[in-house]
């Protein structure tokens, strides 16, 4: 087992517990600590604007905040987090106009502050290393649905099951079949968009 699957089963479990016990915004921390750096990265790919994904990511936290008593467990911790920053992240694209960011000065959002500003902080130096990747300029060529798919799928290394409970609605339906459909569909895409820039004879 992986030493990052070990941590993610570990903090699942402590996730579980806090859950039982009703401490909800414990359950919420866990999660926060456990997966908010993967979760601000998802954000800074998807809607390609720095100051926008953390925007986000802190509203999504003090959503996290809002909604845990509702999380029924069919699904996994981190899935739930993916699934709620996808949607929340197309709505923000949806909005007419940039949304501010509200006063969130609740009792959650001030417990939840330090650990966002952490994630922020350590997710930025990595954003600055990703921005020099060669393939970047492609995945502008994607829509939102197939960036999503290829962060979740090839960069967060989330399965078939995983992908589709995160991209599922109650109009749109996912089933880790057309994951891996669409998933063969969009490596297809890729290939052709990188043989037409040239990178695909380099390391």
């Amino acid at each position: 087992m992986s030493s990052n699957q070990d941590q993610r089963e570990r903090a699942e479990a402590r996730f579980k517990e806090h859950l039982t016990a009703q401490r909800w915004q414990d359950s919420v921390a866990v999660l926060v600590q456990t997966y908010g750096d993967e979760v601000l990265k998802f954000l800074h790919g998807f809607l390609r604007d720095a100051e926008n994904a953390e925007e986000v990511f802190a509203q999504l936290c003090l959503k996290l905040c809002e909604d845990i008593e509702q999380f029924r467990g069919e699904c996994s911790g981190r899935t739930w987090f993916y699934y709620k920053a996808r949607f929340m992240a197309l709505d923000w694209r949806r909005a007419s106009e940039r949304r501010r960011e509200q006063a969130l000065v609740t009792e959650d959002w001030s417990r939840m502050s330090q650990l966002v500003a952490q994630v922020r902080s350590r997710t930025r130096p990595y954003m600055r290393t990703e921005v020099k990747d060669r393939f970047a300029a492609l995945r502008r060529h994607l829509d939102a649905e197939e960036r999503t798919l290829l962060i979740f799928y090839k960069y967060q290394a989330m399965s078939s099951q995983e992908v589709a409970e995160a991209m599922s609605s109650p109009q749109d339906p996912w089933t880790p079949q057309r994951v891996r459909k669409r998933w063969q569909r969009l490596k297809a895409k890729i290939a052709q968009l990188a043989a037409r820039e040239g990178l695909l004879n380099q390391d």
